[in-house]
């Protein structure tokens, strides 16, 4: 990453712009600290992120991948694995909390008792 003075940017305006545009970070420097960090114009989210080195380039196409096998009888799919993970999760973290014998008596009793639905 390139520094520049405040005065270089004001009399080289053009040659450190020229930096900037060609891939180099410039941070513009003022009194000794950094103000303005001038980087390359990127047109999406996804460049943004591979320019400053948060991702990389994708090395190949989605359409060159092969498509998924389908489910077979007794598989469960992706996202019914995922909902059984999250159910896990979720009855794990009920079991941990300590509820007052008062309210586990009305939880539980809630619990087997079916809802009725308007």
């Amino acid at each position: 990453m390139a520094e520049v003075g405040i005065q270089t940017l004001q009399t080289d305006a053009a040659a450190v712009v020229a930096m900037a545009a060609a891939g180099e970070p410039v941070t513009i420097i003022d009194g000794g600290q950094p103000i303005v960090r001038m980087v390359p114009y990127v047109s999406s989210f996804v460049e943004e992120l591979i320019a400053t080195g948060r991702a990389r380039p994708a090395r190949r196409r989605l359409s060159d991948l092969p498509f998924p096998e389908p489910i077979q009888p007794g598989e469960s799919s992706l996202s019914e694995g995922l909902e059984e993970m999250r159910n896990r999760e979720r009855s794990d973290r009920i079991g941990r909390i300590r509820l007052p014998d008062s309210l586990r008596t009305v939880c539980s009793r809630n619990r087997s008792q079916p809802r009725e639905h308007a």
